[in-house]
């Protein structure tokens, strides 16, 4: 699960007896995780295996929801109410009247037509952060000197 740790036990067994260190490294992580060893370094002292724990924490992704104020319904009733008035009083005798009446609903005609694009469906969406969902292969990687051994798992995120 994002935003958890995934613990893994590494067993290090050198084929002959070993006298040197052994630091242990991983690699081929998702966006948003990191690993670390506890112990990074394995000292051997002869013959025999060792052990470390390996932690892969990842990163926990934000719940997303796009949200927008949306139209209220009495609200934008309103807003068709004034052009429509404003329409109703051009009928009226009066020629004073009748210009000004005019004037008001091509300037609301204007408005809404700036007005618009506030009406698109298009949402601004939040990019996602944190460790994605999936299947990764790592690799843990053990070097001595000159010798390097590596070996792959898999951590699944959900």
């Amino acid at each position: 699960m994002a935003g958890n740790t995934a613990s893994y036990s590494v067993l290090v067994n050198p084929s002959l007896t070993y006298g040197a260190n052994v630091s242990l490294t991983c690699a081929s992580l998702p966006s948003g995780a990191s690993c670390g060893f506890t112990p990074a370094t394995l000292t051997f002292n002869g013959p025999g295996s060792q052990s470390s724990v390996l932690n892969v924490t990842t990163t926990a992704r934000p719940v997303n929801t796009i949200t927008s104020l949306g139209w209220h319904g009495p609200f934008y009733a309103l807003w068709l109410m004034v052009p429509g008035v404003a329409l109703f009083g051009l009928g009226s005798g009066k020629r004073r009247r009748s210009r000004v009446l005019g004037l008001f609903a091509l300037w609301m005609v204007f408005a809404l037509v700036i007005l618009l694009p506030a009406c698109s469906k298009t949402k601004q969406v939040i990019p996602v952060t944190g460790t994605p969902a999936g299947s990764y292969p790592l690799q843990v990687t053990a070097t001595s000197g000159s010798f390097t051994q590596s070996a792959g798992f898999s951590l699944t995120v959900q």
